[in-house]
Parts: structure tokens; C-alpha cells; sequence
């Protein structure tokens, strides 16, 4: 590569590649190597567009048909890849687009020009009616509005004409002007700004180099991919977050935390992203040839999708310090290589061994402690509580359960759970908090700790066991631990409190507010679901969801009711025909149910009826390039995103499950609340289109 000069390359022009007929594509990609490694090269055939505002645009062809638009700097020391369609569209698209360096920002900014500002000044401020009529300009440059722009901005009466301009204005204002335009006041916003941005000198509106360091620039440009990474991001353009990070994830990632880190933020704010960026940066720049990273969550089908997305965006080298596994298949490998005399039992051995501890009880016991009791009692306080001996559990406080008890029936009741232990030990096994527990005491007595730097994924679906485990998988360092969750899609376990768990997160607390994924209309359905559902920080405060903005817009989520199952599988169907011929493709398309043999149930109708499908297990990770509209469990889609979800079956006696039952009024709450996050994590899997549909008697989470 000519090492005089600097190339970048725009989300836009990675987006654009996507949309290139389909044997340009592929040229596109030769095309950005071969640019990257000789810019300046008689094969690029730069061309300089004089019929642009910006007098700085040129073309470069990919071939016969399409064409490259690009920013050439005054100096010439930079190159900046902007858009790439055919010959005439491209042109088209370069005419009034201006990309330059924002003099309040220093962020180099590709916005729109159009005709109507062009033509006409805008009146005196002090005149201007609409949406930003009580915002002075100096503010809104100082927001990082172009002075080329003002115009349009105050011709705004509406969100919606905000809305509509979004890919004419710099994403930086963009984001400003949406939490105005939301009511925040521009007070905080101005601080929110100032924070971002950090200390800033003198800003040079020449100096492309020096700007291209910008955070606001590196949300939009990036800057010497590799041939691994440019590949990812031209196979998977929707996925920005593999290349480009907002300023406030850059800042989280790119920093010596002293001690615990948690993070929070409501679904599609990119928490697995700084996570996986994260990783990447610790291997990067604080691993010694001998330090190992561990990414870990909750389950296995998520620790896949981390690990192949981790794979994408890592080098070889990068990768070599990191092990992604979940936590229950690391703890059963170090617990079987350190000769563990014990079988982990998931629970395919519990019925039997319950039925007969369950046999073993008082005579004199109260009707109301049947067997499901003693089940719900050991899994929400005997084993989080850790209680070993019947002594604690005389002091054991039982919050969460509203089936009281006194000392003398804890007496009663405790022999039941001693003789449910006799029965693991007579068959060799252990529950996951058992082994968990194991592992601590083997790591409290081991020199060395597995791990120098420990980042968790989904944090609100681990236990206290698990937390514990972690705290003593390394050693009390700077960026020793770092946790991201969010309570709200807690679908698995029960709350914890990290500084109970040895995890001091006091002071170094983030949270993500902006929605990249799903449009606010989404967002604010999927946000109804949960309403009346207090939820925690992980740390034993509250969270709530304020200032969680989308920057998104589109439909409303649509609800469907059919008189029986085969009319809404014909329902479905349209639905699918509908989005297809919107120009979504079916592998952007996901089906989902509650239950495994219900997905199954849709799967076999569907293909019935003509619909290729494409199942995703809980096992493997979706592979895109197989063909099929996506059937999977509400579970199994944590962690993935599509353009469109259909959540199909949303019945009174599947939405919640009615195969959950309980006696007990506060873990029938506990039940009900995990259902609705469910339906919470399924419905913001969406980018664009959410449709329910069911048949007979509908779910009461529908009635908003």
C-alpha cells in the first residue's frame, strides 16, 4: 500500500457495496483491496466530479457498471471511501452531498445539501416557528449542526420532519437533535455532548488525518480494516457494530477501569458489542503472552454466537488470548481435569431423586408443602442462600416467597432437603451451584488464576453462585471484571447482588442509552409488555428505562387474531409473501414460538404450505447463508437480531406458559415476570416489523 496515503472507509459505502448487483459484489471487494494497497494507482481511475457542491468528490470504478464515490483531502494525505452504486446512480447520489471536518467538533461530517436550502436564506432567527424555533444557532453549531444546514433545521415543524431527514444530516447532530426533539433539555444535552467529545484543541477543518481520530469520526469511518475484517463487514453490512462503535461505547472499551465494571443498557443499545470490542481491546493492548481473556455467559447457543462474532472482528493473534465458553460447560471441563468425583446432573435426574425425598417427609407436614414446594424452596432460597445446615436455615431470610414459614415448620420441612442430598451423593452427582461451589474452593487453593481479564455477557440470567465463581476465577486488578446485563430481559435465574457476590462495582457504573437496533415504535411496544414489572441494576438498586431513546423509526408492531391454528399459519404465510416482496430477504425473516415442539408444529405447517424454513438450534449458531425463513424458541433468539419478527402462537395458555404453575403467590409473580421479559427479548430482536399473531383466546400481555 502507498504509505503516504490514508485510507477510510464509511459505513455508507459498506452499506452501498450490499446493494450492488450480485457480480459486483464480489468485484467490489477485489476493488477495495486492490485500492487499499495502491490508492493512487492508474487501475483506481480516479476522476474528479466537477458538478458537485463539494469540490472535493471523485470516482473510482469497480467496473463496467459501478463506480466508487470518494473524499480526497487538500493535501491529498487522505482518501475517504463514501458510496459505491451504478455509474449514473452514483454520480446522482455525489451531486449535493458534502463531506468536510465540523469546525465545532472536529468530526468529519457526509451530510446533504438540498435544492430548497440552497435557494432560500432563512428568515431571521428571532422569527422562526417549529420544532427547534427556541434553539439559538450558536447552540445548534455547537451541537455540531453544518452552518449549511441551519435552514433546513428550522424549516422543521415535527419529529417527522426530523424523521424523514436522517440520512441527509450527520449522525452526530442527528442523535443531538433527536434528544431535543424527544424534550430533553439543552442543557444536558450540551453536557452530554461536551462529555463525548472530551477535551478538544483548536480544531483544523484541513487536517483529515488529525480529524479521522475524532470518536464521532470513528462511529462513521474506519481506518485500515484488515482483509479479514473488510470480508466480515461486506458479508454482514446490517451488522455495523463489527467495525464502527458510537463515541460512548468507544470510551467504555477504551479505558484502565480500576476494579469491576458494570454495564447497563435496554435491548439493542450494543452491550454485547462493547463487550465483544472489549475483549478485542484487552487482547490487544493488555495481555502479556501468557494472559488469557475469558468471555462467558449464560447459555451455550449465546456463548456460540459470541464466539463466532468475537472471531470476526479479532486477529489471529488477538483471538489466541481469548477462550468464549459458558460458564457451566467451563465449570464441568476444570472440574473433570481436576479428577471431580462427581456427575453435573442439569437436570434429568432431579424428578426421581425429588419424588423420593419427598416420600421421606413428616406425617405431621401441612397439606400446602407438597413436592412442588420443596423444589421452589431449594431453588429460590436453599441453594442461592447456600444453606447447608438446618441452622441457617433458621436465620436464612426467605424474601421472594409467599408461603410464610415459622421455626418450628423450617424444622419439619429441612430433613426433606438433607435426604434430597443423602440421594446426590449415593448417585454421584451435583447440581450446577454445587460444582460451582466445588470449583471455588479448588481455585482458592491454586497459585495461579485462570484468567488475568473476565468479561460476562447477560449478566442478569447468572446466579449468586456463579458470581462468586467468577470473583475467584481472577485476581483483584484493574480490568479484572467486566459485566454487562440488563434486568429487564431476565429470562432465566432470580436477582443477585454483585457486591454480595465479592464484586464491587461502586463508581464504575455505565449505562447505554441509544437504541441502534429496533425503531422506537418497537421499543416502546416491547417496553408496554413489561409494565407494572419492577426491575434491578444487578447490584440491588433499580433500573429504569430513562432517556433509553431509539434513533429508529418505522410501523407499529401489528397484532393478528385468527379463528384457529391453520388460518393464522395462512396468515403467516402472507405476512412473509408481504415482507419478501418489500424487498427483506426470508433469512432476515424469524418465526417464533414459546415451546420447542410448537416451533416445530409452525415449521411443518409452513413447509406444508410451500414456505422454506430454517431452523435455529439451541446448539449452533444461525449460519445466514442457508436459505429459509427462521423458526426458533423466544429463548433461542437472545442475542440475534432480523429485519422481522412474527411471534406466532400468542395464546392465553402459551404466552405465559400454562405448564408453569406454582402455589405460591410471589413466585407465581417471579413466573410471570420472566414470561413477560420473554416476550420483551423476542419482540427486540426486530429491526424494522414486529408482528403477533395467535388464534382462540389471546395472551393478557396483549392487553395494553
Amino acid at each position: 500500500m502507498n504509505q503516504d496515503v490514508q485510507v477510510a472507509i464509511a459505513d455508507n459505502f459498506i452499506e452501498s457495496c450490499s446493494k450492488l448487483p450480485v457480480d459486483s459484489r464480489e468485484k467490489a471487494f477485489r476493488f477495495l483491496l486492490k485500492f487499499k494497497r495502491n490508492p493512487l494507482g492508474q487501475g483506481a481511475n480516479l476522476e474528479k466530479l466537477t458538478m458537485c457542491r463539494d469540490k472535493n468528490l471523485y470516482s473510482a470504478r469497480i467496473d463496467k457498471a459501478s463506480r466508487a464515490i470518494l473524499k480526497k483531502s487538500e493535501s491529498g494525505s487522505v482518501l475517504l471511501l463514501l458510496w459505491a452504486d451504478t455509474h449514473d446512480e452514483a454520480y446522482r447520489w455525489a451531486q449535493n452531498r458534502v463531506c468536510e471536518i465540523n469546525p465545532e467538533t472536529g468530526a468529519i461530517q457526509l451530510y446533504t445539501v438540498d435544492e430548497q436550502t440552497i435557494a432560500n436564506e432563512r428568515a431571521p432567527e428571532e422569527t422562526q416557528t417549529g420544532l427547534f424555533a427556541n434553539v439559538r444557532d450558536r447552540h445548534l453549531l455547537k451541537l455540531g449542526v453544518p452552518k449549511a444546514l441551519l435552514p433546513k433545521i428550522h424549516r422543521m415543524q415535527q419529529k417527522i420532519d426530523l424523521i424523514e431527514a436522517e440520512d441527509e444530516v450527520p449522525r452526530d447532530c442527528f442523535e443531538a437533535l433527536t434528544f431535543l426533539a424527544d424534550g430533553e433539555p439543552l442543557e444536558d444535552v450540551l453536557l452530554l455532548v461536551d462529555e463525548l467529545r472530551g477535551e478538544q484543541e483548536r480544531v483544523d477543518t484541513s487536517d483529515f488525518e488529525k480529524a479521522l481520530i475524532n470518536p464521532y469520526s470513528q462511529q462513521k469511518f474506519y481506518v485500515g480494516p484488515s482483509e479479514k475484517e473488510l470480508k466480515a463487514a461486506l458479508d454482514a453490512p446490517l451488522e455495523k457494530w463489527r467495525v464502527f462503535l458510537h463515541p460512548s461505547q468507544r470510551k467504555i472499551v477504551q479505558r484502565d477501569w480500576n476494579g469491576p465494571v458494570r454495564l447497563l443498557g435496554g435491548a439493542g443499545t450494543g452491550k454485547t458489542v462493547v463487550a465483544l470490542h472489549r475483549a478485542k481491546w484487552l487482547a490487544e493492548n493488555r495481555c502479556t503472552a501468557d494472559q488469557k481473556i475469558l468471555v462467558t455467559t449464560f447459555t451455550k447457543n449465546l456463548a456460540t454466537d459470541i464466539a463466532n462474532n468475537l472471531a470476526a472482528i479479532c486477529l489471529d493473534g488477538q483471538m489466541a488470548h481469548v477462550e468464549v465458553v459458558n460458564l457451566d460447560r467451563w465449570v464441568n471441563e476444570f472440574l473433570q481435569r481436576n479428577n471431580y468425583r462427581f456427575t453435573i446432573d442439569y437436570g434429568k435426574q432431579a424428578d426421581e431423586l425429588w419424588r423420593k425425598a419427598f416420600e421421606s417427609r413428616s406425617d405431621s407436614l401441612d397439606s400446602k408443602f407438597d413436592e412442588k414446594f420443596f423444589r421452589e424452596e431449594w431453588a429460590n432460597i436453599i441453594q442461592p442462600e447456600e444453606v447447608l445446615t438446618l441452622k441457617e436455615y433458621f436465620k436464612v431470610s426467605r424474601t421472594g416467597r409467599g408461603i410464610r414459614m415459622g421455626r418450628k415448620e423450617r424444622k419439619l420441612v429441612w430433613p426433606v432437603f438433607e435426604e434430597y442430598r443423602v440421594l446426590q451423593n449415593e448417585r454421584g452427582i451435583r447440581e450446577p451451584a454445587d460444582a460451582m461451589r466445588d470449583a471455588c474452593g479448588l481455585l482458592q487453593h491454586m497459585g495461579k488464576k485462570p484468567f488475568n481479564h473476565v468479561i460476562v455477557d447477560e449478566a442478569q440470567d447468572m446466579s449468586s453462585q456463579a458470581f462468586k465463581l467468577l470473583r475467584t476465577m481472577v485476581d483483584e486488578h484493574p480490568n479484572d471484571i467486566f459485566i454487562t446485563g440488563d434486568a429487564h430481559q431476565r429470562i432465566y435465574g432470580r436477582p443477585v447482588v454483585l457486591g454480595r457476590c465479592g464484586i464491587e462495582v461502586r463508581g464504575r457504573s455505565k449505562k447505554l442509552k441509544i437504541n441502534y437496533r429496533t425503531t422506537d415504535e418497537i421499543k416502546t411496544w416491547a417496553i408496554s409488555v413489561l409494565q407494572g414489572v419492577s426491575v434491578d441494576d444487578l447490584d440491588g438498586g433499580e433500573d429504569r428505562f430513562e432517556q433509553y431513546t431509539s434513533l429508529l423509526h418505522g410501523e407499529n408492531p401489528c397484532i393478528r387474531r385468527f379463528e384457529n391454528v391453520e388460518k393464522e399459519v395462512e396468515g403467516v404465510v402472507e405476512l412473509i409473501s408481504a415482507l419478501k416482496a418489500n424487498g427483506l430477504a426470508q433469512e432476515s425473516l424469524c418465526v417464533v414460538a414459546r415451546t420447542n415442539s410448537v416451533v416445530d408444529s409452525y415449521g411443518t405447517m409452513l413447509n406444508e404450505r410451500g414456505v422454506p424454513t430454517y431452523r435455529i438450534l439451541g446448539t449452533a449458531i444461525d449460519e445466514r447463508k442457508k436459505q429459509g425463513v427462521r423458526l426458533a424458541t423466544m429463548h433461542r433468539v437472545k442475542g440475534l437480531e432480523f429485519d422481522a419478527m412474527i411471534i406466532a402462537g400468542a395464546n392465553a395458555d402459551m404466552i405465559p406458559n400454562a405448564a408453569l404453575t406454582t402455589d405460591d403467590p410471589m413466585v407465581k409473580v417471579s413466573i410471570l415476570n420472566k414470561e413477560r421479559a420473554l416476550l420483551h427479548v423476542a419482540a427486540t430482536r426486530a429491526k424494522k416489523y414486529v408482528f403477533v399473531t395467535g388464534y382462540g383466546e389471546q395472551s393478557p400481555f396483549l392487553e395494553m
